[in-house]
């Protein structure tokens, strides 16, 4: 059997005691032109604090753990479940893919009625490097059998505006995100063998 860990305070996935990479480290040949040419870098590095926040304050809210809202991001989250329905069935669910050994946290998987959505929460300004980032999330999933890889994927993007905050739903429908994503993957990985 697979041992598969994740330290969540390190952010270090280890797959039989080994460490793996995360799906943001195989992602870095994107994300990091487009973040590398902000003149301020303490402006990213806010953006990272601020989503961080985000997650804690809307994972406390969706296991019960508060009865208020610390910021409008949460709000802003709990805006979007009442106007949805959506009911979370996996919260910052840590997995991993077996063959392409990378390792991802779900933000939240869960249900709109009777269809499965994976959800990635967002405080800043949508990106096209999303849709490949669920596309990965999914083929995870869909390896252990959790999901199919055709699952609804959107970004929720929470925004601190107002004091209940607003959101805004980024739906990544294109199907080729999927395999897109495993053969960037593949490239990124064969790229480190000769570094």
């Amino acid at each position: 059997m697979t041992a598969f860990e994740f330290d969540r305070e390190r952010h270090i996935y280890r797959l039989d005691g080994a460490i793996i990479p995360s799906l943001s480290e195989l992602l870095r040949g994107i994300t990091e032109p487009i973040y590398s040419h902000v003149p301020d870098q303490s402006v990213v590095e806010a953006a990272k604090i601020r989503g961080s926040q985000a997650h804690l304050d809307t994972e406390l809210f969706d296991k019960g753990e508060v009865d208020h809202f610390v910021s409008p991001n949460a709000a802003a989250w709990r805006e979007f479940r009442s106007a949805t329905g959506f009911t979370p069935t996996h919260i910052e669910y840590s997995t991993y893919h077996p063959t392409v050994k990378f390792g991802t946290t779900i933000d939240r998987l869960g249900v709109i009625g009777k269809t499965q959505w994976l959800i990635d929460i967002k405080t800043g300004t949508p990106s096209r490097w999303h849709a490949l980032q669920t596309g990965g999330q999914a083929l995870a999933l869909s390896a252990h059998g959790i999901v199919s890889r055709d699952v609804r994927r959107a970004n929720v993007v929470l925004s601190a505006n107002g004091p209940a905050g607003e959101y805004a739903i980024h739906l990544h429908e294109q199907p080729f995100d999927v395999n897109y994503f495993y053969h960037y993957a593949q490239v990124q990985k064969w790229r480190h063998l000769y570094e």
